[in-house]
């Protein structure tokens, strides 16, 4: 249970909490003045801390391609990094379990055995549910970093640029949209 709730941590911490409420702030100003925005609001060291600082560093149309790039493409490292363990959770609980109840049974008696069982199953009913939730949380991180890509690249959220963004991350994990059409 405690695997799968450092997996859920991990994941809401890329981008960070604050991810909205910068986002809402570079929306109202100029595509120049966007990176220097995200620097006023966002946390420093964060992951749109670091993006903005490289956006501003950046001198020319390609250096900032890059950046916004090489930025969602951590964000998908830093969620796939973690992707199995709420399954690991979920054995690991569900194996403790049945090796603490064998090994209560032997050495004390059916009742002991009853609770440990239990405890394992209660363990893994927690890890599939912190599991349901970080997958949902996946998605809002996945959509919120888009968003502040696609806000930083000059579109605005469901325009060409944001709907590119996604397609790019997709096409990289092998998903391609037109699979299956001819």
């Amino acid at each position: 249970m405690l695997l799968a709730g450092a997996h859920a941590r991990r994941v809401a911490s890329r981008p960070s909490a604050g991810v909205v409420r910068a986002t809402a702030a570079i929306r109202r100003v100029s595509l120049a003045e966007r990176p220097a925005e995200l620097l006023k609001h966002a946390r420093p060291g964060s992951w749109e801390h670091v993006l903005a600082e490289e956006l501003a560093q950046a001198t020319r149309a390609e250096a900032r391609a890059v950046a916004l790039d090489e930025a969602l493409a951590e964000v998908e490292s830093h969620l796939w990094k973690t992707k199995e363990w709420s399954a690991t959770a979920l054995r690991l609980a569900l194996l403790g379990g049945l090796l603490g109840g064998a090994t209560a049974g032997i050495a004390t008696g059916l009742t002991a055995a009853l609770v440990a069982l239990g405890v394992g199953a209660l363990g893994a009913i927690a890890a599939v549910a912190l599991g349901r939730r970080t997958q949902t949380l996946e998605r809002i991180q996945r959509r919120r970093a888009d968003e502040l890509v696609a806000l930083l690249a000059g579109g605005r959220v469901g325009s060409a640029v944001g709907t590119a963004a996604s397609g790019q991350r997709a096409s990289r994990r092998g998903l391609d949209r037109n699979d299956g059409d001819g």
